[in-house]
């Protein structure tokens, strides 16, 4: 018999004795789409480290951007630059790429597509080149600096700057 994957992934919680953020269990499971199962199911341990890296950089965004909805604002760049920087300090680049291409499989605009590939391309860079502790501070800092650009739709989105 085949367990449900947020089962597999709170027994190895339980099993190992990972403690997480409370978010990275069965409702943070049930929000992904299917690319991000497919990456859970290949190994739940790690996928529960990712969905806790998320939380750090939902709560930590949310925190420097608090009066800023998510789409396109700075608070958006700024979560996906802690996102994929930490994701990729912790587990490759590699791994936080396809966290990031697979998290983009969703209905929103090209142009938050573009915006995000371009952002999570920069942060896994940092990942790779700054200490792990100072890559949610970096991250919060260049989103307050980034480039603005705007759309004919009148969206206008934020770029961090390599």
């Amino acid at each position: 018999m085949r367990r449900p994957l947020s089962a597999l992934a709170l027994t190895a919680v339980a099993v190992f004795g990972f403690t997480t953020p409370a978010s990275a269990g069965p409702q943070a499971m049930a929000e992904l789409n299917e690319s991000e199962r497919k990456i859970c199911a290949e190994n739940p341990i790690r996928c529960l480290a990712a969905l806790a890296v998320a939380k750090v950089a939902t709560d930590e965004s949310t925190s420097a951007f608090p009066s800023q909805s998510y789409d396109g604002t700075q608070r958006d760049a700024a979560r996906h630059c802690m996102w994929q920087s930490l994701l990729s300090a912790d587990h490759g680049s590699a791994y936080a790429k396809r966290w990031g291409d697979a998290h983009e499989e969703n209905p929103a605009p090209p142009a938050s597509h573009e915006m995000d590939f371009h952002n999570n391309a920069v942060a896994r860079a940092w990942g790779g080149q700054l200490a792990r502790n100072k890559l949610v501070a970096h991250c919060t800092t260049s989103a307050r600096a980034a480039a603005f650009k705007d759309y004919g739709d009148k969206q206008r989105l934020v770029y961090i700057v390599k």
